[in-house]
């Protein structure tokens, strides 16, 4: 522990934190004691991957070992997909994994991923038919790892939705019926936050629910019939499966209501 009671950081997470912005350290790859440290890093800048030593990385003394040239960038890999997003997806995995400078580190290192995953190949043979640019890899169960079958591809508002900490709130205060905010601001033209918001300031579901922003008037007033009528199409297409699973909720509740009056 350091003076501020915080764990000491680790010499690769100094390192990290110097490069932070220019490059992410993947693993340190050899050490001579002469020459000092080389690592496997992903530039930002080019989204290359390089083997680059201390020096070569803090913009000190540059050193070279084990046959390796100051300043010369060697590849790591031969399947010409290191530029690609869905090769991003992959070094991104392994690195929530294995950085521990990454947000969340702990949980991510924990849970880790099957390990053909550490080959490109084999995650490459397993995801890359199902992929389209602007995915991102997500897991179907936040309690599992990354597997070919806990995996798939969603897009970010897909992702928020699978969180474990995904938001709840009722539906009505009179009843415990629960559903997903971010759900219900989609189905209502809310923003998620403007929800949250209301629902934290004691508005009730209802009023949270119906009170048009200035935003929302502009836009519903800009729009021609057919499009207000494709919106509540819309909206009642998001609603549909959210009232089904409330209304299961709803029937356990007073299943349970019933079963305990009966019991007294």
């Amino acid at each position: 522990m350091n003076a501020e009671g915080k764990p000491n950081m680790t010499r690769l997470e100094k390192l990290q934190e110097k490069v932070a912005g220019r490059f992410e350290i993947i693993e340190e790859v050899a050490f001579d004691h002469e020459k000092g440290h080389q690592y496997h890093v992903l530039n930002l800048e080019t989204w290359e991957e390089e083997i680059r030593c201390t020096g070569e990385l803090t913009g000190t003394k540059d050193t070279s070992f084990n046959n390796y040239e100051p300043g010369r960038r060697y590849s790591v890999s031969t399947h010409g997909m290191s530029d690609t997003s869905f090769y991003h997806q992959w070094k991104q995995m392994k690195s929530r994994c294995n950085n521990s400078t990454q947000p969340y580190h702990g949980t991510y290192s924990l849970l880790g991923y099957c390990k053909e995953w550490e080959s490109f190949d084999n995650f490459k043979r397993d995801m890359y038919d199902s992929y389209k640019p602007g995915l991102t890899i997500d897991r179907i169960d936040n309690t599992k790892g990354y597997s070919k079958d806990n995996c798939r591809w969603a897009t970010l508002k897909q992702q928020q939705r699978n969180k474990i900490n995904n938001t709840k709130m009722p539906l009505f205060n009179e009843i415990p019926l629960t559903v997903n905010v971010i759900d219900m601001a989609d189905a209502f033209g809310l923003n998620t936050m403007t929800l949250r918001y209301r629902l934290e300031n004691n508005q009730s579901p209802m009023q949270a629910l119906t009170k048009q922003t200035n935003k929302q008037k502009e836009h519903m007033q800009a729009m021609t019939p057919e499009e207000q009528y494709q919106f509540i199409c819309e909206s009642n297409a998001i609603l549909e499966p959210i009232l089904e699973e409330a209304l299961e909720q709803y029937i356990n509740w007073y299943d349970n209501q019933l079963h305990a009056s009966e019991m007294k």
